[in-house]
């Protein structure tokens, strides 16, 4: 009898002093954790497969990342093992039923040119004892938008779980790193004369401008497309290396061999390739091109004026030497 009496006042005591002792109140939105006799830690780990970001991430298409979250507390499985459930319960939780635990996903560092999102971002889960995590799933999904630059990203996955009871809260999180992959695009701007007409004896020089729309530092090299065998074309400089919307000039040197006779067309474009000296490089080679018309020497210009100079010369020359020979002729008679 007077065991059962000490017994009584024992957990009488007990639960009492488990009344007394809050475990957290919320203030001003925030949880504010009370000094407790003893508690307990969670911990989550997360771990992410990697294989989908072995390449640099497609434009304007999804890509699946999946992240796998364990979740566990160190609270042995036998804790007041021999103690009823309910008071067990409310020792460990507050709570005479056992509440579930919820785990919260968040992204940090979004940026403005990707949708990034998450399948699920919060799981309800029973909180297990230290020989029991739990895994939970999910998948993290991201989509760069055609205007995401070609560098190398970071983004943050957070996990966290609040405190509950005696088991106290826990946040954690991983860094993600992922690079989209590189768009060469550019665009020409020709010179506002479409045709020009040729000289045999210099150079013709015109313009025209290119604009970097690739998401990324590029070199662009001038090449043309088309040309006469007779006319032989330069470009100055050789090549630029611009930066994401910059615009530049090439200018093209036109030279003409005096084969060349009628009207005639050359088409210039330009390829480009992303600026990185410690790998292969591809080249992209737009359909974009811009042509000017060659106009050869008009007939009463060089061509012909040519030919008019021959024979004056040759006319005035026969004239000089028949007013030598008669001037000789009247001398000798």
């Amino acid at each position: 009898m007077l065991k059962l009496s000490l017994l009584s006042v024992f957990l009488f005591s007990l639960v009492s002093f488990c009344i007394f002792l809050p475990t957290n109140v919320v203030q001003a939105n925030e949880q504010v954790s009370r000094p407790m006799l003893f508690s307990f830690q969670s911990y989550i780990d997360i771990v992410y497969d990697d294989e989908p970001l072995t390449e640099d991430l497609k434009l304007d298409k999804s890509t699946t990342i999946p992240l796998t979250i364990k979740y566990g507390t160190d609270v042995p499985s036998d804790f007041l093992k021999y103690m009823p459930w309910r008071l067990r319960n409310f020792i460990l939780y507050g709570s005479m039923i056992a509440p579930q635990q919820t785990i919260n996903i968040s992204i940090i560092d979004k940026p403005d040119w990707m949708a990034i999102s998450l399948s699920n971002n919060q799981f309800s889960v029973e909180i297990p004892a230290e020989e029991n995590p739990i895994e939970i799933s999910t998948s993290l999904i991201l989509f760069p938008y055609s205007e995401a630059p070609a560098f190398p990203y970071t983004i943050s996955i957070k996990v966290s779980c609040g405190q509950i009871g005696r088991i106290n809260s826990f946040s954690t999180q991983i860094s993600i790193v992922f690079t989209p992959e590189y768009k060469p695009d550019f665009i020409l701007f020709p010179s506002s004369e479409k045709s020009y007409n040729i000289s045999y004896n210099k150079n013709t020089q015109t313009f025209f401008e290119i604009q970097c729309l690739a998401n990324k530092k590029s070199r662009v090299t001038p090449i043309l497309k088309k040309a006469p065998e007779n006319v032989t074309i330069t470009f100055i400089p050789e090549y630029h290396d611009l930066n994401i919307g910059e615009r530049d000039i090439f200018y093209v040197n036109i030279s003409a061999k005096p084969s060349f006779k009628h009207n005639a067309s050359i088409v210039l474009s330009a390829n480009m390739q992303v600026f990185t000296l410690d790998q292969d490089r591809t080249l992209f080679e737009s359909n974009e091109t811009i042509s000017y018309l060659l106009v050869p020497p008009k007939q009463n210009e060089e061509g012909y004026s040519f030919k008019i100079n021959l024979i004056l010369n040759i006319v005035l020359t026969v004239i000089i030497v028949i007013l030598i020979v008669n001037f000789k002729w009247k001398k000798w008679w």
